[in-house]
């Protein structure tokens, strides 16, 4: 059994160099603790679905919540399940992230009313596109 955890943030700064670092040691950091997921990312917010040993998600989480990078991060759902939704990821990234919200929606506050289903239905739909065994 794994767990699967959705959280959201906003960045304090955001930039290329810092989300180009900051995925660098996720996936260092995800291959080694056999952590898998994804990350969407607009100027104004992060949202990260994570998955894994429980141990292993909750310690990720320790250090996403000590991240000076990141603030006002809420949890969004947390459960226990029997197979990854992406499997073959260190940490999917989604560069384009045109298909969730304008830089406008998401300052505006795009993230204050998604639901766990709407956040889970956002990371199956990405995952359908991913291509195995991708880094």
């Amino acid at each position: 059994m794994i767990i699967q955890l959705t959280y959201f943030s906003r960045p304090r700064d955001f930039g290329p160099a810092i989300l180009a670092s900051m995925l660098e040691a996720s996936r260092r950091n995800n291959r080694r603790d056999e952590v898998t997921g994804a990350l969407l990312c607009h100027g104004a917010l992060y949202l990260q679905w994570l998955e894994g040993p429980h141990l292993a998600v909750t310690a990720t989480l320790g250090r996403i919540l000590s991240d000076p990078r990141h603030e006002r991060i809420e949890l969004l759902c947390c459960h226990e399940a029997s197979a990854r939704l992406f499997p073959d990821w260190d940490l999917r990234h989604d560069p384009s992230g045109s298909w969730l919200w304008t830089e406008a929606a998401a300052r505006a506050g795009a993230l204050d009313t998604i639901t766990p289903e709407t956040s889970r239905a956002l990371f199956e739909r990405l995952a359908a596109q991913v291509e195995p065994a991708r880094v």
